[in-house]
């Protein structure tokens, strides 16, 4: 997936102009929305980020719009990302392995809402949506963690990136 993503992105390059691909995506923001959405869920399925896309939509549509619509993107993909642990969950004995891990990691909670919501800012957020899954997490739990911690995200990502806020390392 990843491969096909990134000859597809040197093909727009090679074949196209920058400046065209910038005017299209300036006068075609609902097409533009409803691509980066459906790349958002695609994404979800796999180890990709979706950061750059979130950059792309700052550049287009301006910051606030893009948090929106970002946050929605990845709490879609995090809704994918929750169904696919479970399938990954349901094929393989996960309680057993959980059972081979020491103490102190066999009992983290993996349920609370705060691993829940900071744990998708370290690499990985897939694990939490694994983890989330085999601690038995209500969809409902997971999915506005979920949404709470991507509209953080969308803001800490998006707002320096256009200059509104301020890294104090920057």
């Amino acid at each position: 997936m990843l491969a096909i993503i990134t000859v597809a992105g040197i093909a727009l390059l090679i074949w196209f102009d920058l400046d065209e691909i910038g005017a299209f995506m300036h006068a075609n923001a609902s097409w533009v929305v409803l691509i980066s959405q459906v790349i958002f869920v695609a994404l979800g399925f796999t180890i990709i980020p979706a950061t750059p896309i979130c950059l792309i939509l700052a550049a287009v549509m301006g910051p606030w719009k893009a948090i929106f619509w970002g946050t929605v993107g990845m709490t879609l993909s995090a809704l994918v990302e929750y169904f696919v642990a479970r399938q990954f969950h349901d094929a393989f004995d996960v309680d057993r392995w959980r059972a081979k891990l020491p103490p102190r990691w066999r009992n983290l909670p993996l349920d609370s809402v705060l691993v829940l919501i900071f744990g998708r800012f370290f690499p990985g957020p897939k694990v939490i949506a694994f983890c989330a899954v085999s601690t038995r997490t209500p969809m409902l739990k997971y999915i506005w963690t979920a949404f709470v911690s991507n509209l953080l995200g969308m803001a800490i990502v998006i707002l320096p990136f256009v200059g509104i806020l301020k890294l104090p390392w920057g």
